[in-house]
């Protein structure tokens, strides 16, 4: 199970060096209290995948929710992590890998007393959309679950509650 993580991690790396996109001006975004730079997106990769690094500060984490279209993987660079998908919980640190496929119910936080690091790789691409417009309109949970809620419908996302609380 390792290895498919380490190609899909290794291919995405890959994939960002050999792209134009690795030179211009990374886009910066502040989602729902989460930095995220989009590295490439749906136009770089031809619709392959998307590449996001994240800054997440401690106890920081999207809702819990669900994806109807994307797996995800999350590489942490930086930090200690509490990811949930679906009944697992999987506690990470600087150098782990994790693969959520869609359909699961999944969300992460930063259990670390410092900004933590992920890198993300979504695919296949397109659901980077949905940061650009949470940032744009400057939505925040809970204060904007309405909103949030019918854009999450767009997109194939499925908001399901508040992050757990972890331990």
């Amino acid at each position: 199970m390792l290895a498919p993580v380490r190609i899909a991690l290794a291919a995405a790396w890959l994939t960002a060096l050999a792209s134009p996109a690795a030179t211009a001006e990374p886009e910066r975004l502040n989602v729902l209290g989460i930095e995220m730079t989009i590295k490439l997106d749906s136009e770089k990769t031809g619709g392959a995948m998307a590449v996001i690094e994240s800054v997440v500060q401690p106890g920081g984490g999207p809702p819990m929710h669900i994806h109807s279209k994307e797996d995800e993987l999350f590489y942490v660079l930086e930090g200690r992590f509490k990811l949930w998908h679906g009944d697992m919980v999987l506690d990470v640190g600087a150098g782990d890998a994790a693969y959520l496929k869609r359909n699961g119910r999944h969300t992460y936080q930063n259990v670390g007393a410092m900004p933590g690091r992920l890198l993300t790789v979504i695919t296949p691409a397109g659901f980077e959309g949905i940061f650009r417009e949470v940032a744009k309109r400057g939505l925040s949970a809970p204060k904007d679950m309405p909103e949030l809620n019918a854009l999450a419908g767009e997109y194939g996302l499925q908001f399901v509650g508040p992050p757990p609380r972890a331990n």
